[in-house]
């Protein structure tokens, strides 16, 4: 059976995908560029086995190449020996979020502010070899080539980037529905919030405080944003479960809460606001337990929930693993929120075209929006 010829309604479809895929592309250019303007040591580091430790291995053709092999990394200071700080494991840690307290999250900051403000000279590395004798040498940071950036750098680029042109092909097909525009400006939400989330989660070592900080609420903030609308979606598709006056009613709560956690934070006297995961989800949770069972007369929208519904409850369950695991007990998911968006991506896309884009003649029940 051929499969159906996608119909883009969208008057302008072919000039807004393209706008599209131009801006994607810079975005990418922009967080590209920036990545490689941090100083790089040419050093991958890691945890070692005691608390404070952190072990190094030198890249061959790197500026910090004499640390060899399974060092342990001590000390960074200027060339001249001063402004010395002790180089620790939490320093590695790819987010500020596991950090419960404002003390916690400052005294973290300021730690990468002063690596950072380092890293800007020759800097003079203390460490201690495999074979436990102590060295020093002075080091000049280069800039950081493409070579060096780590692979999950690519691979939260190019997700984000396939998420948010579905999103926008989505959109196009059918501009006018409601769920397809919450869908549309999900896409955005995603390529911005693992765009800002990249420049600090794939750092060499450090990035300024204040730069970490803002990123970091950029990055929660459209992450926040990016769960409202796909409750949003979930709520309207395939059937709409409520109006549009009780879905604003839904989402005011997540944004008077984000409003008042980043004035907090303004004020000092909180953390960087946190994704209310899992607020949002039990949202999605219980919206789509009520489409299953709105949908049960129904066999088009029955058939288009199925499409979505495992992969949408796959990705909530990873998503809020890698979030409570990260604020709670400090491991980091690999790519997790990315890998939770394309899996729900993929589902809720699949439900959203199959839903408008199999001719009207084999569909039943009443149309969605």
């Amino acid at each position: 059976m051929p499969l159906p010829r996608v119909v883009f309604r969208h008057p302008h479809a072919g000039r807004i995908a393209l706008l599209a895929l131009l801006a994607c592309l810079a975005v990418n250019a922009i967080v590209l560029w920036a990545a490689l303007q941090q100083p790089w040591l040419g050093l991958e580091l890691r945890a070692g086995e005691s608390e404070h430790g952190v072990l190094a291995d030198a890249v061959p053709y790197g500026p910090a190449h004499a640390l060899g092999q399974d060092a342990q990394l001590l000390d960074l200071a200027t060339f001249t020996g001063s402004g010395a700080i002790r180089v620790r494991a939490d320093d590695l840690a790819s987010t500020a979020s596991h950090l419960d307290t404002v003390e916690n999250q400052q005294r973290f900051f300021a730690r990468q502010s002063h690596l950072a403000g380092l890293l800007q000279q020759p800097v003079l590395l203390s460490w201690k070899t495999r074979f436990g004798a102590l060295a020093q040498t002075v080091v000049t940071p280069a800039q950081r080539p493409i070579s060096a950036l780590p692979s999950a750098w690519w691979w939260r680029q190019g997700l984000s980037s396939a998420a948010f042109m579905l999103a926008v092909g989505v959109w196009l097909v059918r501009p006018a529905a409601a769920a397809a525009r919450w869908f549309g400006l999900s896409g955005v939400m995603v390529l911005l919030s693992v765009s800002a989330a990249t420049l600090y989660r794939t750092r060499d070592l450090a990035v300024a405080g204040d730069s970490f900080r803002h990123l970091m609420v950029v990055s929660h903030t459209a992450t926040t944003v990016f769960g409202c609308t796909l409750m949003a979606v979930l709520l309207l598709f395939p059937g709409a479960l409520i109006r549009q006056r009780t879905l604003a009613a839904i989402i005011a709560p997540f944004a008077v809460w984000w409003a008042l956690g980043l004035a907090g934070m303004a004020a000092g006297d909180s953390i960087v606001p946190r994704v209310p995961a899992l607020p949002i989800m039990v949202v999605l949770l219980t919206a789509a337990a009520l489409q299953f069972r709105a949908s049960r007369h129904r066999p088009a929208d029955r058939v288009a929930w199925r499409w979505m519904g495992s992969f949408v409850l796959l990705g909530a369950v990873w998503l809020a693993g890698a979030l409570i695991t990260g604020a709670f007990y400090g491991v980091q998911l690999r790519a997790g929120w990315v890998t939770a968006a394309v899996l729900v991506y993929a589902g809720v896309a699949a439900g959203l075209l199959r839903q408008y884009v199999v001719p009207p003649k084999r569909r039943t029940g009443p149309a969605s929006v």
